[in-house]
């Protein structure tokens, strides 16, 4: 399994983590996750272990998130949507 730094926000993303939040679940600071999902650094093996293993992570779930995040992006609230 890949994990590059869009996949690594996805995750982010569909969990409605921060950057603080989901540096503390993989024990590293929010500025590395900052890094990482800006392109500065890329995403290492073991921040690529520490994902799998604490998000419990497999090729099903990823495509799942993909589908949730392709859903939830592709579309806008509207006036009449209840928040």
């Amino acid at each position: 399994m890949t994990i590059d730094r869009h996949t690594m926000r996805m995750i982010r993303r569909v969990y409605g983590l921060t950057q603080q939040e989901m540096g503390a679940a993989l024990y590293v600071s929010d500025t590395h996750i900052c890094n990482v999902e800006s392109g500065v650094r890329a995403v290492s093996r073991r921040l690529a272990a520490r994902l799998i293993f604490t998000f419990g992570l497999t090729e099903a779930k990823l495509a799942r998130m993909r589908d949730v995040e392709a859903e939830f992006n592709g579309r806008e609230v509207g006036a009449d949507d209840t928040i």
